[in-house]
């Protein structure tokens, strides 16, 4: 915490809850929201690799097995 922002608490007679309200709360928003920014990207990330291995567990796979089974191909 910096020395300006304890001068600013002080010169507004704030003290407890009241200085982290009206005093941190507010400074501390911009890297706040750039992590919940990191953390949105990071949650779509996992959320698109999951999407990716369902869709090869169930699509990719059926469609080989149907296909190995019918036309009898091996690897």
């Amino acid at each position: 915490m910096s020395a300006t922002l304890r001068m600013a608490g002080r010169n507004y007679g704030l003290s407890g809850i009241g200085y982290v309200v009206h005093i941190l709360i507010p400074a501390a928003l911009p890297s706040i929201l750039f992590g919940l920014k990191v953390g949105w990207a990071f949650a779509s990330l996992a959320m698109v690799i999951m999407l990716g291995l369902l869709v090869e567990g169930l699509v990719f796979k059926t469609l080989e097995r149907v296909t190995i089974r019918r036309w009898g191909i091996q690897h």
